[in-house]
């Protein structure tokens, strides 16, 4: 699943928590209802074997470098 939506410009990077509890993914999408279907479709929400939480933000302060990836979305 990540492959296609990095490819797709909507994952920007991800990775696992110190200490292991968890991953984090920092995405962009026009709308919090796009990461909720992304969500559904990954194996380890269809088997209920994690929980995810959807933080929306608006990035205001940012490297010029990232200024192509957040441009616009959350």
């Amino acid at each position: 699943m990540e492959h296609t939506f990095y490819g797709a410009s909507r994952f920007i990077a991800s990775g696992p928590m110190e200490p292991r509890t968890g991953g984090v993914i920092i995405a962009r999408a026009e709308s919090k209802t796009e990461i909720e279907g992304i969500i559904k479709e990954d194996p380890f929400h269809k088997e209920k074997l994690a929980e995810y939480t959807v933080i929306p933000f608006t990035p205001t302060i940012y490297a010029e470098s990232l200024a192509s990836l957040l441009g616009g979305g959350i």
